[in-house]
């Protein structure tokens, strides 16, 4: 995906992470946008910030643990 690409689709979800709607900007470090992709398959989901991207990779990746669980644990 290139530059303008990442910059279109940022575009149509209005500047925002698509999770949290935190307005964003490309190309600005951690406080910028992250191309959020499915590590199996290399499709690109969308843009995303820094936090959700990090959540996002972590459940995906196993990571950070059984998302039912932490549902749970949330509840409590």
């Amino acid at each position: 995906m290139n530059r303008l690409d990442m910059l279109s689709l940022l575009e149509s979800q209005d500047k925002k992470c698509v999770l949290c709607e935190t307005e964003l900007e490309m190309f600005v470090g951690r406080k910028g946008g992250f191309v959020d992709h499915c590590h199996t398959t290399g499709k690109v989901r969308g843009i995303l910030c820094n936090r959700c991207n990090t959540v996002v990779g972590g459940l995906e990746n196993k990571a950070i643990g059984d998302i039912s669980k932490i549902l749970e644990y949330i509840k409590r």
